[in-house]
């Protein structure tokens, strides 16, 4: 049983009009929407049709009504999705252009902090722009999250370990009122996806858990395997069927009405003071899912707490994990041994800074503004050890067409690829997570410090 509510008495007010002046105002032009209301106080949708019968003399309206709830709810859930699929593409094409002007500075503040001494008043100066710059850095690697264009490097990870391995970064955000407990299957499978964002993503849900009890409480983070079928999927939207593993991080916080809910991963969407956050922690870790092949849903209920889910997608035959973290190493260690370099890099002033870095690291260096004119250099018989070439440049050839076709011609010549985002063209299809990694090229994430680039050449070298 139900009862109509909304415009339902403006659709009686026409009937009455009607039988009394023979003015048709009961419908307009077709059916109308009305809410309805159960019984039980839940809200339902409903499209309203009312048709005049001729019976003898006397006129009788019938009215039929249509539960339209689940049709209204895929409509918003397109439109949502839309708009978050704009400001994407938005937020993306900025950070792209942002991240080489970081680039540029970042790179000659570490040449220069080499070069000054230590304890020249100089020195405090240039820490405080490459800190700066760094949290720019930071910034925009979020953006290019939400807009799932950042580079990732999937591999297969024992998700619970991960946790554990967290233990002590969890405890210092959380603080010590906080009391947090992990609960998990006695075999988790084992998951494909980036080691640093998964981190990241983690430990954002636990600052937005932690804000949300300022007073103290408990965190639950729970892990279980999940074969979800068409069926369920169905019934989360973006959710694709296979096996994932679930993580559930559980709160006992002030909760989140459904208007906040609406927009908690729209970029610099926050409902905390000015200054107290960019609003980007839960937009960065729904673009990170999202590109890695998972999923993310959020239940709330104000005054009662919050419950995020990150579905993510189950290893390819449930591999062993693999990863280890690297030992720091030797400054010397780091040094080239004269290798030359072909550096592919279109904006003038980033391809002076990588110059600069590379002769600062004992490597020859060539140059060349696009992939065009790297191949006449390649084909011209100049030694080269190694392309360092930027993915996203002007012409026919980006990046990754220069890899191609240097395979063809210089199946033995290295190459190493540097992209602030992968474009959706590079993905494994719509909703996948391929990565230039997974193509079987090594690329480092821009910006970079001069360090990053040592290491990534030296691992290339050292193969």
């Amino acid at each position: 049983m139900l009862m109509t509510t909304g415009d339902a008495h403006q659709h009686t007010a026409g009937l009455k009009n009607y039988l009394e002046t023979g003015e048709q105002r009961i419908l307009g032009a077709g059916a109308l929407e009305v809410k309805g209301v159960h019984m039980d106080g839940s809200s339902i949708d409903l499209e309203l049709l009312v048709t005049e019968v001729e019976e003898g003399e006397s006129l009788v309206f019938i009215g039929a009504m249509r539960d339209i709830t689940q049709r209204k709810q895929t409509e918003e859930q397109l439109m949502q999705a839309q708009k978050m699929e704009a400001v994407g593409q938005l937020s993306g094409g900025i950070a792209h252009d942002f991240n080489n002007m970081l680039g540029i500075v970042i790179g000659n503040l570490d040449l220069i902090r080499e070069k000054i001494d230590p304890d020249s008043p100089l020195s405090n100066y240039v820490d405080s722009a490459l800190e700066s710059a760094l949290m720019g850095a930071e910034l925009n690697r979020r953006l290019l999250a939400f807009s799932r264009r950042q580079s990732l490097q999937p591999e297969s990870l024992d998700l619970v370990g991960v946790v554990h391995g967290m233990n002590n970064l969890i405890r210092s955000t959380v603080g010590e009122k906080i009391a947090y407990e992990i609960e998990a299957e006695e075999e988790i499978w084992p998951v494909l996806a980036d080691l640093v964002q998964l981190e990241s993503s983690i430990i954002n849900i636990m600052i937005n858990a932690r804000d949300a009890m300022p007073n103290g409480g408990r965190l639950t983070l729970t892990a279980s395997n999940k074969n979800v079928d068409a069926v369920y999927a169905d019934l989360q939207d973006g959710l694709v069927p296979g096996n994932y593993v679930c993580l559930s991080i559980t709160d006992a916080g002030s909760g989140m009405p459904a208007n906040v809910l609406e927009h908690v991963f729209e970029p610099f969407y926050s409902t905390k003071e000015l200054g107290k956050g960019t609003g980007l922690g839960l937009s960065m870790v729904f673009g990170f899912v999202k590109q890695s092949g998972g999923h993310l849903n959020i239940y709330s209920e104000v005054d009662r707490g919050t419950t995020v889910r990150i579905y993510l997608p189950c290893a390819p035959d449930h591999e062993i994990p693999q990863h280890q973290r690297a030992p720091e190493e030797d400054k010397d260690k780091r040094l080239g041994k004269r290798e030359t370099i072909l550096v592919v890099e279109d904006n003038d002033s980033m391809r002076q800074v990588v110059v600069n870095q590379l002769v600062d690291l004992n490597y020859a260096v060539v140059e060349a503004v696009d992939a065009q004119e790297a191949l006449s250099i390649v084909q011209s018989g100049v030694h080269l050890d190694l392309v360092f070439s930027d993915v996203v440049m002007p012409g026919k050839l980006d990046g990754l067409g220069l890899r191609e076709a240097l395979r063809e011609k210089r199946p033995d010549l290295k190459v190493l690829l540097t992209s602030g985002f992968v474009r959706p063209t590079e993905k494994g299809g719509e909703g996948g997570h391929q990565s230039t990694s997974r193509l079987n090229v090594p690329i480092l994430t821009k910006p970079y410090r001069k360090q990053d680039l040592a290491e990534a050449l030296q691992n290339i070298f050292n193969e």
